[in-house]
């Protein structure tokens, strides 16, 4: 704990106020979760295919990723913005690769150019606000990113009703797990800080879906874990 304040005292001394503290501790956690995209990257090059991977949550990072870079534009909010940006270069990166080796390199044709038409709509659909309507604007936008990032939780909540069902959390990748938790309250506390209404609502969400899913590992410990207690006589 002590370590911790003074991570935090020496920030605030070298002239960084709480806030942009938060926020480059978020962006460096958010870079750090992205990253683990490059396993999944090299696994595809390596094996020349993606099996059965999908590039779909990549392609869609991209696009979660375009729009609340453009939302920080807006919000003018260089935070924001450089996070994004290293979303956007990573994940374009994964999909390249997936789409060098994929053999239906015409269906990522139709999904890559589909994002790139919504973001181009959405970028003409702000420009042609006039100035002075800057507010209007934001708040647009800030709804259509919200949208988009509560869309993907679908998927969270479908693997909550399935280890709900099976009892058994063996298909849920805890570090992964733990990081998006971790990320999400982050951005949470800095969205409360800059009193950010869309980035409070999608992150606490976020936040709100990652600690379900870590209570699941207490509720549903895996087999592996149970075997492990019961070899060494814990049980």
């Amino acid at each position: 704990m002590s370590t911790d304040n003074s991570v935090v005292k020496e920030a605030m001394e070298s002239g960084l106020t709480f806030t942009q503290f938060v926020g480059i501790v978020a962006t460096i956690t958010t870079v750090g979760q992205s990253l683990s995209g490059t396993f999944t990257a090299r696994k595809v090059w390596q094996l020349r295919s993606p099996g059965d991977l999908s590039p779909v949550p990549f392609i869609a990072a991209v696009l979660g990723s375009s729009l609340w870079f453009l939302y920080g534009v807006l919000l003018k909010d260089s935070t924001v913005m450089y996070t994004n940006i290293a979303g956007i270069t990573l994940n374009s990166f994964y999909v390249f690769v997936f789409y060098l080796y994929t053999a239906k390199k015409v269906l990522m044709s139709r999904q890559i150019l589909s994002v790139l038409i919504i973001v181009m709509t959405i970028v003409i659909y702000i420009r042609s606000f006039s100035v002075g309507e800057e507010m209007i604007a934001r708040n647009q936008l800030g709804l259509i990113c919200t949208i988009v990032s509560l869309s993907s939780c679908a998927s969270p909540l479908i693997t909550l009703k399935h280890v709900m069902r099976t009892k058994s959390t063996e298909t849920l990748p805890f570090p992964l797990i733990l990081c998006i938790f971790i990320v999400c309250l982050l951005w949470y506390v800095y969205a409360v800080l800059i009193e950010d209404f869309y980035m409070q609502v999608t992150n606490l969400l976020g936040s709100l879906i990652g600690l379900a899913q870590l209570s699941l590992f207490y509720i549903y410990p895996s087999s592996s874990h149970r075997d492990k207690d019961y070899h060494s006589g814990n049980i």
